[in-house]
């Protein structure tokens, strides 16, 4: 579909992601929308396809550290770049339609999932942070303050 496996994208979580790690498995680059320039509507098809993809990677994978987000979210802002910068949507081949396609089912996955999403979640969120930030901002003042008056 989208790139052939080779040694360094075998061990990645998607076909469409292309992860380098060096010899510790920390990640030095990545490709998160890894997919071939097409013309529109060949392109909407690979989108749909990874999109159907990522939903299943999502369904399936059980992840504790984190790395099941970083790479969406990944995906997400790449997909995001190129349909803001790949040029015209026809005439010429690019990655835009495969972007549309899978921006148009994120939407989908988006209000899907906010049907069983508890708000109180993201409040509970927003005051942590908000806590966070106070306590940043209060030992900053403090190291400012101590530095102007020696």
């Amino acid at each position: 579909m989208i790139r052939p496996d080779t040694p360094t994208t075998k061990a990645n979580p998607l076909s469409f992601v292309h992860i380098t790690r060096d010899d510790q498995g920390e990640i030095v680059s990545g490709e998160y929308f890894a997919v071939a320039d097409e013309p529109y509507l060949q392109g909407y098809l690979t989108g749909m396809k990874a999109a159907r993809e990522l939903v299943e990677w999502i369904k399936t994978t059980t992840d504790t550290s984190g790395f099941k987000r970083f790479v969406i979210c990944e995906i997400l802002n790449q997909v995001s770049a190129i349909r803001n910068h790949a040029g015209p949507a026809h005439g010429t081949p690019n990655k835009r339609g495969a972007a549309a396609a899978l921006t148009s089912y994120a939407v989908e996955l988006m209000l899907e999932g906010v049907r069983n999403f508890n708000v109180n979640d993201i409040d509970a969120r927003i005051a942590q942070h908000g806590r966070h930030t106070s306590a940043t901002a209060n030992v900053t003042s403090a190291a400012i303050n101590a530095g102007s008056a020696a």
